[in-house]
């Protein structure tokens, strides 16, 4: 029995010793110093510390962190050989997130990062706008983005068919069958940015109701006091302006003009803010006119005249004309 004894305290004693040989290797490599490197502004250094983390490290090198220090990664983070620390100096901005505005001190580095660090964290879909300053001061607004889908009912608008009436005088409009407006039911996608919709795209529609089309009469007579507007342009007319014009011309729409007439031949579309509206004038080749109508592609020095029929219309094109602006 003293044998079996005093081989079982032999076993201990070696078992006590090997462990304690390999706690003190690992104590040895733990505490051993590790190579790591320190990135601060232009600055790049590379050195050797015994620290456990970023934060003794940090003191260790006399480089506390203080509120004007931003550390990555951070304080708590374990030291491994090779480690990267980055230092950045930060700047106090606000941040407008989920209808709050918090006055954060940050470096301008990876925003989504550094947010998350703050605890406020983003969705993949979710936006950062950094380009606002109010009265010199950064801003930085968090755009929270959502999708969805909805349906909604659209009208359809119904479509004019013009039809010439000899009977009737140029200028003058007759409805025969009044249009009725249709409607459909749209699937549509919506992206919503902090609750508003942004943007919309249509998935599916279905028909609800065909629209059906306005029959229209429009005039082609001849006014007894309009037979001269192709006349040439008389002496004694007091002409205020000459001007060179680039000009188009446009037939019937189904629609009045922007002063709510009925277009007929002698209404011109003009740039109001280069011939004001009601201005008369004579226009070469095509006679007197009125500036009675705009147009969404009638800007600067271009007019726009207005023919009876498409075909006269082509023909017109697009021309260089002198206009004489009247009293």
């Amino acid at each position: 029995m003293k044998y079996i004894k005093e081989r079982i305290n032999e076993k201990t004693i070696t078992y006590i010793v090997f462990m304690s040989l390999v706690l003190i290797i690992a104590l040895g490599a733990a505490f051993a110093p590790k190579e790591i490197t320190i990135y601060q502004g232009q600055s790049v250094e590379k050195v050797y510390t015994t620290s456990q983390n970023v934060g003794e490290a940090l003191i260790e090198l006399g480089l506390e962190q203080t509120e004007e220090l931003f550390v990555v990664p951070g304080m708590d983070a374990k030291i491994v050989a090779g480690m990267e620390i980055h230092i950045f100096n930060t700047e106090n901005i606000r941040v407008y997130v989920d209808g709050m505005d918090e006055n954060i001190s940050m470096p301008l580095i990876d925003m989504r990062y550094l947010l998350s660090r703050q605890g406020i964290f983003l969705e993949e879909t979710d936006k950062i706008d950094g380009n606002i300053f109010v009265e010199e001061e950064k801003y930085v607004k968090v755009i929270r983005v959502t999708t969805g889908v909805i349906e909604r009912e659209v009208e359809i608008n119904f479509n004019t068919v013009l039809r010439p009436n000899h009977e009737l005088f140029r200028g003058e409009r007759r409805i025969l069958t009044p249009g009725v407006k249709g409607s459909k039911l749209e699937v549509v996608h919506v992206t919503y940015e902090d609750n508003i919709p942004a943007q919309k795209q249509v998935l599916a529609e279905e028909i609800i109701q065909e629209p059906r089309d306005q029959i229209m009469e429009f005039g082609t007579k001849e006014r007894i006091q309009s037979a001269s507007r192709n006349s040439v342009l008389t002496e004694n007319q007091r002409i205020v302006k000459e001007m060179i014009v680039e000009s188009t011309a446009y037939t019937h729409t189904g629609n009045t003009t922007f002063t709510g007439i009925w277009p007929y031949e002698g209404v011109v579309a003009v740039d109001p803010r280069v011939i004001p509206l009601g201005t008369k004038m004579y226009v070469e080749g095509y006679g007197y006119a009125t500036a009675a109508d705009t147009g969404g592609l009638i800007k600067g020095n271009i007019i726009d005249v207005f023919m009876d029929t498409h075909e006269k219309a082509v023909n017109w094109g697009r021309r260089q004309v002198k206009i004489y602006i009247l009293e």
